[in-house]
């Protein structure tokens, strides 16, 4: 326990002798939002496949596609590069393809991959709307400590 001042005093003049002016500039690229948008998806009314919920994600495509996670209608649709509709995937519900709480969306090649926050899985799918196949995790809370939840995944 002796050692806990040191450890608190060190830090602390770490802390205070650095300076972020000392620090060199991250190389980081420097980009510009236009003024008007080069695409708009979505609508107040009219075609069901622009009118959306609550959207909870949005990621692009390699092809200059366009995705959008809708948690209120449990549905990932597609867009090409235009903003034109391709298709839908996802529906409510607890079968292959289906989600209960969509939470994210992300592209990882030429895969779609969904998260359902209530039934702790990841779903697979094409851009064109196919299933690839549904990955579960099960999962626990156990009690470590007064205060304490640990969530096993396994």
């Amino acid at each position: 326990m002796d050692r806990l001042p040191t450890v608190a005093a060190l830090g602390a003049t770490l802390a205070f002798g650095c300076s972020y002016a000392d620090a060199p500039a991250p190389d980081v690229e420097e980009w510009t939002v236009a003024a008007e948008p080069s695409v708009v998806i979505g609508a107040l009314e009219g075609d069901s496949a622009y009118l959306f919920q609550e959207v909870v994600g949005a990621t692009l495509l390699d092809d200059g596609g366009i995705v959008v996670a809708d948690r209120g209608l449990a549905v990932i649709r597609t867009f090409d590069a235009d903003g034109a509709f391709r298709d839908q995937m996802g529906g409510r519900g607890r079968g292959p393809g289906e989600l209960t709480d969509l939470a994210a969306i992300w592209a990882t090649g030429d895969t779609l991959a969904a998260w359902d926050a209530g039934t702790l899985r990841v779903t697979l799918f094409r851009p064109d709307g196919s299933l690839v196949r549904t990955v579960s995790l099960e999962s626990s809370l156990e009690a470590s400590g007064v205060g304490h939840l640990d969530l096993v995944v396994g």
